[in-house]
């Protein structure tokens, strides 16, 4: 329902304030004479609009909108470029040289002036020039605009009305082209006085000009400096060699005030060699999930789209050719859990499972609770969730090599179970907390290096082909932060960097020069196979990135319950939980499941995320989960099968039961019971 505010005309002004500002916070004020609230049911396409679908139809109108727009506004630069500005300069220049008296084409080859003729032909102008050439500028103009009056007399005699049509397009498009070409002379005289001229007098220094004008050779658009990607051209002579090439080069940046990063590319092949400068072409300033949304729902689950690099270009990762694993790397406030939830909630929309490892405790507060994420923030659980998913680890890779082929493939009817994402913050402070940690309860018998540590870097290394990621997020990425091994950093083939120093860059890339560092918040260097991309991370809000990640949440789970009360884990900590669940540490180790048993991945997500998901045994058989068993079925097998599953609690009169060990109890019970319960059922 909608709340619709009607004011009564004699509402008191001070009252009136009070309701206003009660609207405005959300709050309804009741008891209060002159003030009347209506309820309208919201019409279809408020309903519409609220649905999933009616908002993806929502988004995806204003994404063709955007782009109609878009278009709209290219064809029209592209319209008044073709009838305006491309014609303009060289009609003004012609009519200007027909009128002035100079040569329509080329240099003036004598001496001659707009007063005087000319006496004498320099020496450097190759052939012999006529007496036109000779004749002063005024007598060449005087000729030109008699001849022009002769046609004109000539055509009103013959065909007066086509000679008038023919005279006022003429003059028409001279006056817009000539108005053109005046507005155009007067940024070109700005831009001769900052620019052109003072970089023809320094490239002068070094090579003969081959124009006697800056604006012969010197080929620089007037806004430059405010156009991502203007291409800048410089005229070259033909003696011209490379070590002169790079020379000017250098000085053209520093007088223009060139990006460091502007691209140069050489042509001095022929008689008319040039060299081109183009400044670099940026994100944009701002980037939205909106933005990202198309590119993400049409990628696979492997494909993390992050950003828009140039040119408004989805970039995007690939967590089986490029890398398993994603560092982020940088400073204070520079959004490393922005660039690392993006990711997170992205593959765990695709059907991953998520794994939270977060010393800092509330760094992602948006994941507390989520069915398909596991949430760790004490060291005690950080250290036991490692070392469990070495285990798991351990489980994938016995099923991969009993079912790999000779081309290191296993069939698609055989899985390993479902992606599993392992988000850790700040891993320079995980790494010594886990090692002091391990160091407090170790026993003289147990190995020197922290089991966490090992497992992270048996992760590092064994789990592309498995299905499993690491996104870590670091200040700094030191060998140290990274399980204490060159080799395991160097498993992380995807590196975000922003606010990094000299050292950082040269210790976490090879390219070089170094970019510079960029002031823009969300502005990130994306280093992947040796190449550093400019990317504009996707701006995303903490409700944004929880309702991404649910998306993967089968829609049989979203409304089940999670078991917060198994017995045989141990509080791991006793401090305010702040929302989340508490955590906890198991007393037993858990027993992975065989590798017969794990071809569904629902049935090793429970033990993967250490959180039981319960159903009462009406929910098991609607969702499915009890297969084609009847409901009166399994009530019976509840009370007369001893290998049933125990109950993991109540909701009113019904008994909860965990879906991993439904699932269990249904493969493995022998053909023998469900034939008798099923006669006794009947």
């Amino acid at each position: 329902m909608t709340a619709i505010r009607e004011w009564t005309d004699d509402l008191d002004p001070v009252l009136r304030d009070r309701a206003e500002a009660a609207e405005r916070s959300g709050e309804i004020v009741v008891g209060e004479e002159g003030v009347g609230l209506a309820l309208r049911a919201p019409g279809r396409l408020a309903r519409l609009a609220e649905s999933p679908s009616g908002a993806r139809l929502v988004r995806a109108t204003l994404a063709t909108r955007d782009r109609a727009m878009r278009a709209g506004e290219v064809s029209a630069r592209g319209v008044w470029k073709v009838t305006v500005t491309a014609p303009a300069r060289p009609f003004s220049r012609a009519v200007a040289r027909y009128f002035s008296g100079r040569l329509m084409v080329g240099p003036e080859r004598t001496d001659a002036t707009f007063v005087r003729d000319g006496r004498r032909q320099p020496l450097d102008v190759a052939g012999e020039s006529s007496r036109w050439v000779y004749l002063a500028r005024w007598k060449r103009a005087a000729v030109r605009l008699a001849v022009l009056f002769a046609l004109a007399g000539i055509g009103n005699l013959l065909a007066p009305a086509v000679t008038v049509k023919l005279g006022l397009g003429f003059a028409a498009l001279t006056a817009l082209w000539g108005v053109w070409g005046v507005v155009e002379w007067i940024r070109l005289r700005g831009h001769l006085r900052t620019h052109l001229r003072p970089l023809h007098a320094a490239l002068s220094v070094v090579v003969d000009p081959p124009a006697a004008r800056p604006q012969d050779w010197l080929h620089v658009p007037v806004d430059f400096k405010t156009r991502e990607g203007a291409e800048i051209r410089i005229d070259l002579p033909t003696s011209a060699s490379g070590d002169v090439v790079a020379q000017l080069v250098r000085i053209a940046k520093e007088k223009l005030g060139l990006d460091s990063e502007a691209r140069q590319s050489r042509h001095l092949e022929g008689n008319m060699p040039y060299v081109v400068l183009r400044q670099p072409i940026r994100p944009p300033r701002l980037v939205t999930l909106d933005d990202i949304m198309p590119a993400i729902e049409r990628a696979p689950g492997h494909r993390l789209v992050i950003g828009f690099a140039a040119g408004n270009r989805p970039y995007e990762f690939d967590l089986r050719t490029e890398s398993p694993h994603v560092m982020v790397v940088g400073g204070t406030g520079a959004g490393k859990s922005t660039l690392a939830s993006c990711s997170f909630a992205q593959a765990l929309s695709k059907g991953a499972l998520g794994i939270v490892l977060d010393i800092k405790r509330i760094s992602h507060t948006w994941a507390y609770n989520l069915p398909n994420i596991d949430y760790k923030r004490s060291v005690e659980a950080i250290h036991d969730a490692l070392v469990r998913l070495h285990r798991e680890l351990e489980r994938r890779t016995q099923i991969y090599e009993s079912h790999v082929d000779i081309n290191g493939e296993i069939p698609e009817s055989v899985s390993v179970g479902p992606r599993i994402v392992v988000m850790i913050e700040e891993m320079n402070a995980t790494s010594d907390a886990l090692a002091k940690y391990w160091e407090e309860i170790r026993e003289k018998e147990d190995p020197k290096k922290s089991p966490a540590l090992t497992a992270f870097f048996a992760l590092t290394f064994m789990a592309r082909a498995l299905d499993i990621n690491l996104v870590s997020v670091a200040q700094s990425g030191t060998v140290r932060a990274f399980g204490g091994s060159p080799e395991g950093r160097e498993n992380f083939g995807i590196r975000c960097m922003a606010r990094y120093s000299v050292q950082q860059w040269k210790m976490l890339s090879r390219i070089w020069p170094m970019p510079k560092n960029s002031r823009i918040p969300g502005r990130w260097q994306i280093v992947a196979a040796d190449e550093a991309t400019e990317v504009q991370v996707a701006k995303v809000s903490p409700a944004e990135l929880r309702d991404l990640a649910q998306r993967g949440i089968p829609e049989w789970r979203r409304s089940m319950e999670i078991d917060h009360t198994v017995s045989a884990p141990t509080p791991s900590h006793d401090h305010d939980n702040l929302g989340q669940r508490g955590e906890t540490v198991l007393a037993e180790p858990v027993e992975t499941v065989s590798p017969a048993d794990s071809s569904d991945s629902e049935d090793v997500s429970d033990v993967v995320l250490d959180r039981p998901v319960v159903v009462s045994l009406r929910e098991a058989v609607e969702n499915g989960i009890a297969g084609d068993m009847r409901l009166q079925t399994l009530q019976r097998a509840s009370t007369r099968d001893s290998e049933f599953p125990q109950p993991r609690g109540k909701r009113g009169q019904s008994n909860l039961y965990s879906v991993s060990e439904l699932r269990m109890w249904l493969g493995n019970r022998p053909k023998a019971i469900p034939t008798k319960i099923d006669k006794g059922s009947d």
